[in-house]
C-alpha cells in the first residue's frame, strides 16, 4: 500500500490559514479538518487524481471528466429548453 502524508487542522486554523492548507494539497498531502476535544472530522481536502493541463480542458471546465453524445433524433424546443 502507497504511504499517503496527511495533516491535521481544527476548523478555525484552516479558516486563517487556508492558502496553507492548499499547499499541502497541491503537493500530495490529504487535510483533514477537524473540530471539537474530540477532534470530530468534518471534512477531508485530498489532491487531485490526476493533473490536467488547461489545454487539456478543450470546451468547458469539466471536458476532462468524460465524453458525452447527443443522439442525431434528440430533439428540443425552445419553449422545453427555457421550461416555459
Amino acid at each position: 500500500m502507497e504511504n499517503i502524508k496527511s495533516k491535521e487542522f481544527l476548523v478555525g486554523e484552516a479558516k486563517n490559514k487556508f492558502s496553507e492548507v492548499l499547499n499541502e494539497v497541491s503537493n500530495g498531502v490529504v487535510v483533514r479538518i477537524v473540530k471539537g476535544k474530540q477532534r470530530k472530522l468534518v471534512a477531508e481536502i485530498i489532491p487531485p487524481t490526476k493533473k490536467v493541463d488547461d489545454d487539456e480542458l478543450g470546451i468547458g471546465s469539466l471536458a476532462h471528466w468524460g465524453e458525452f453524445a447527443i443522439s442525431d433524433d434528440w430533439e428540443m424546443t425552445e419553449e422545453e429548453l427555457l421550461n416555459l
